[in-house]
């Protein structure tokens, strides 16, 4: 709008429509839906248009200008925009199971502290591992090990809801953020995720059953680190207590 102005006022003599790519290559790289950017396009150019015609100047020149310098520019910055967003999801997903790995579970936790800590309110963290593991790697070889990991991924998925985070935080350790999940709800979860697991690994033909500890949260546990580690000696607790089963805190 700046550079229409200023284009209207010195009568379209200093062809600031190439300018306007600058605004248009923003909106590109922020906004996900192409139709916003085309849209921008269009309104850009109709001033431009409408501009230059008030002015008695032919618009093939400074069209045609910008019509180059746009789809040049937009084409590398959206290929810029896809490239960023494949390496920051790189860097908080897991390569193998697809889930969150454990710094994007951090992220998340830290979210879900600062909310509670302004707004109140309760959280809860499990964390699951697999019983048996490291014996099928030692027998069997990493390849049934990764099947078995991806297989798990897909278990702890169950009945997940869209807010829940499930993620893989190391080995055959995993963790899934239940925000607004008080004990009753996490501990009813617990279970239905124990025997679904237990039953696919079953199905798979794998000796592999599960390890669960929950930890909720009515009070902020201060930090993310702090937070994941309680719940992961709640899991330990599981493990002492026999293995296949779960641990409530």
């Amino acid at each position: 709008m700046v550079l229409f102005f200023v284009d209207f006022l010195t009568e379209g003599k200093l062809l600031l429509v190439a300018l306007n790519v600058v605004p248009l290559a923003v909106l590109t790289f922020y906004c996900r839906k192409l139709s916003l950017t085309f849209s921008g396009i269009l309104l850009v150019g109709m001033g431009q248009l409408l501009l230059l015609k008030t002015n008695g100047i032919s618009p093939i020149q400074p069209i045609g200008v910008f019509c180059v310098l746009t789809a040049m520019v937009l084409f590398a910055v959206r290929q810029f925009r896809f490239e960023v967003l494949r390496t920051l999801d790189e860097a908080t997903t897991d390569f193998l199971t697809g889930l969150c790995n454990r710094r994007g579970l951090m992220k998340k936790i830290n979210t879900e502290i600062r909310v509670q800590k302004r707004y109140g309110g309760v959280f809860s963290i499990l964390v699951l591992d697999l019983d048996g593991f490291k014996l099928l790697n030692d027998t069997r070889g990493h390849h049934s090990g990764d099947l078995a990991l991806k297989l798990f991924a897909e278990a702890i998925r169950f009945r997940l809801r869209e807010v829940d985070t499930p993620a893989r935080v190391g080995g055959d350790e995993f963790a899934i953020l239940l925000p607004n999940t008080p004990a009753s709800g996490a501990e009813h979860l617990c279970g239905l995720l124990l025997n679904h697991i237990n039953e696919k690994m079953a199905e798979a033909g794998l000796a592999l059953t599960a390890s669960i500890g929950c930890k909720t949260y009515e009070e902020s546990p201060g930090d993310c680190e702090t937070a994941l580690h309680q719940a992961d000696k709640v899991m330990y607790s599981a493990k002492t207590k026999g293995k296949a089963c779960y641990v409530c805190m």
